[in-house]
């Protein structure tokens, strides 16, 4: 039931395919997966697998590719230096769920140097983790620093309980938290989603500077509260620190600092009732008057804001 993977270096250079009904557990930073030749994934876990544990390996240049899973956990490991822009899409990312999947759990890991440094040379696809149509997803207590993307969760069908929570970003170049309906199809409906207590902080100019992006268009009652976003940068504005769209998506409780050209957007094309409120704006760095604290586009819908604040010094 156990497969126990002792210390040392071990070179890949091609997925190994993993069994299902299984705990594949290494040492930590002893225990070294290393893909040699084209970047690409170092575990492959095939449709239809269930009940997988991976934890305690070091990726280096290759993570893990999911199918059609459930009931798969990933935890303690750290994942490091994968970048190849010339790979196929896909490749660059440390955790890649190509197909539906049901009770994930991804957690405690590190994520690292994804897409060169984290720099502009990154491809949208070279992101620490990318989904789609998850159901039962929960990341947490996850740490990213220099990644191009932090995480991206793309949905084309309903689905049900996504959590992203108490992660911490260093230094991200496009966005943290990315959750997405991709087109205006009404018969998508992303239910319990909760985005919650996590941290981001933009160190560097250039980058896109959206920190949490939560847009499921006519998905209902999507939640993003108390997480805190900083850029930690001076200059002209760019991006907006938190993002929401959808059907009574409550914006509670967030801290925004820094001179983001909006505080929190509201895409009132795709935002009906929201609740925007307790929120705090601060303008330390930039103090840029005509960039709203809140700010929603065409109008707001019959949303309700309240208790927000705005503040120069934080």
């Amino acid at each position: 039931d156990a497969i126990r993977f002792p210390g040392g270096t071990f070179d890949v250079a091609a997925p190994i395919i993993l069994a299902g009904s299984r705990t594949y557990r290494g040492t930590g930073s002893k225990t070294v997966l290393r893909r040699t030749g084209k970047v690409g994934p170092i575990f492959d876990l095939p449709d239809g697998a269930a009940d997988i544990t991976i934890e305690n390996f070091a990726f280096r240049g290759g993570g893990i590719r999911l199918g059609a899973v459930t009931r798969t956990t990933i935890a303690a490991n750290s994942f490091a230096a994968i970048f190849d822009p010339a790979a196929p899409f896909g490749a660059e990312t440390a955790i890649f769920m190509t197909k539906p999947t049901t009770d994930v759990a991804i957690t405690r890991n590190t994520f690292r140097d994804i897409g060169m440094r984290g720099g502009a040379k990154g491809t949208e696809a070279a992101t620490a983790i990318l989904a789609y149509d998850p159901a039962r997803l929960r990341i947490s207590n996850n740490t990213f620093t220099r990644v191009h993307q932090g995480l991206s969760v793309n949905f084309e069908r309903s689905r049900r309980g996504i959590v992203i929570r108490d992660n911490v970003f260093d230094d991200v170049h496009r966005m943290a938290i990315e959750l997405h309906v991709p087109d205006q199809d009404p018969s998508v409906d992303v239910r319990d989603v909760a985005v919650t207590g996590n941290r981001v902080v933009f160190q560097r100019r250039g980058s896109e500077h959206i920190a949490i992006s939560v847009v499921l268009h006519h998905s209902v009652g999507a939640r993003v509260t108390g997480n805190r976003v900083e850029t930690r940068h001076a200059g002209a504005c760019k991006g907006m620190g938190i993002e929401v769209g959808g059907v009574a998506t409550r914006a509670r409780k967030n801290t925004v600092v820094g001179p983001w050209c909006a505080g929190i957007g509201n895409y009132a094309d795709r935002i009906q009732f929201a609740i925007v409120a307790d929120n705090i704006v601060c303008r330390d760095l930039g103090k840029r008057r005509q960039d709203p604290a809140i700010w929603f586009y065409n109008g707001q819908h019959r949303s309700m804001r309240e208790g927000n604040r705005e503040l120069r010094r934080c």
